[in-house]
């Protein structure tokens, strides 16, 4: 915010022959901030944004890094400058956002279908889980759950602001629907299935990466994050996104990163990552890493801002190298 508020004050002591509208890139992993100008307005126009507050514009600034087409306009005052067509500044495209919830409910039902398939169908009496008495996956389940909330609230928020909501509501709605739809699968889906049962620990962890996903969006700029790697047997045929076994579950490894410096200097994370094994049989092995690695988001911000947006989708999954210790 302090770059932004100097950057502002800049523009604020230029001298304008009229005023410059300016278009803001979305902040991300390598703190850019791409502004270009767009159109010239006039010069009575001009005269209010030059006399506009340093923090006033910083605020517009930091508003703009989300917006229906990727790329905010400023304009300075709304009332002298009121946003045109298909370029508002904090209005909500109603035909994107239908689209966009047509394709949420879609989705929804893909998933119910999907975790029928792979955890059964609801069709005994009400029953909690045995999560605290042990089921032979050591909390990767519960890693599990915490990683999808946190990418679900992320992609949810993500398909708001493609719609035009403002980023604090898209940033709510996101965290909360996502909430939602994660609890549905353990009240009623797993709650009523004889081999499930609603999993209080299942639900807890979809509350913290829920939270985690507010909490990483609302941060000024974030060095933070969850991420996933899998293990190379993996690959071999009996990988799925979706475990059905304990083995399946085996194949992935949860990380929590930290950028140490600015992306677009060095494309360099470093995680703490936790997974298990069942290859000795019985009890599960568990396994601590300690990695450095990187992501695509990571390398694309080297290149330029539109790259590292462009490659955001993938920030997901984290390429490293670890060291590992195990007990059990």
């Amino acid at each position: 915010m302090f770059t932004l508020a100097m950057f502002a004050s800049a523009l604020a002591s230029i001298q304008y022959p009229s005023e410059i509208v300016l278009r803001a890139a979305e902040k991300g992993t390598s703190g850019h901030l791409m502004v270009e100008p767009v159109r010239v307005a006039t010069n009575d126009e001009a005269t209010i944004w030059e006399n506009s507050s340093p923090a006033a514009l910083a605020n517009e600034i930091e508003e703009s890094y989300f917006s229906p087409d990727g790329l905010r306009n400023i304009a300075g005052p709304a009332s002298l400058n009121p946003p045109r067509k298909g370029l508002r500044l904090g209005n909500t495209r109603p035909n994107r956002l239908l689209l966009w919830s047509g394709f949420s409910a879609a989705a929804a039902v893909e998933t119910f279908r999907q975790s029928r398939a792979a955890w059964g169908t609801s069709s005994g009496k009400f029953h909690f889980k045995s999560d605290f008495k042990g089921d032979g996956l050591a909390m990767t389940d519960e890693a599990s759950h915490m990683l999808i909330a946190y990418r679900l609230s992320q992609f949810i928020e993500s398909g708001y602001r493609w719609s035009g909501v403002e980023a604090k509501r898209a940033r709510l709605w996101g965290s909360a629907e996502a909430w939602f739809l994660t609890f549905l699968v353990e009240y009623p889906i797993d709650a009523y299935n004889p081999q499930q049962g609603l999993g209080v620990s299942d639900v807890l962890f979809n509350t913290m990466g829920a939270l985690a996903a507010y909490g990483h969006s609302a941060a000024a700029n974030p060095r933070w994050d969850i991420k996933v790697s899998v293990k190379p047997h993996f690959f071999n045929g009996s990988g799925r996104v979706i475990a059905y076994n304990t083995k399946q579950y085996d194949d992935f490894i949860y990380w929590v990163t930290y950028r140490p410096v600015p992306a677009r200097y060095v494309p360099l994370l470093v995680g703490l990552g936790y997974s298990t094994s069942h290859e000795r049989g019985g009890n599960p092995t568990k396994e601590l890493r300690l990695g450095v690695g990187t992501t695509l988001e990571e390398i694309g911000a080297m290149i330029g801002p539109r790259t590292e947006q462009f490659l955001r989708p993938l920030s997901f999954f984290f390429f490293n190298l670890a060291a590992k210790i195990t007990w059990r």
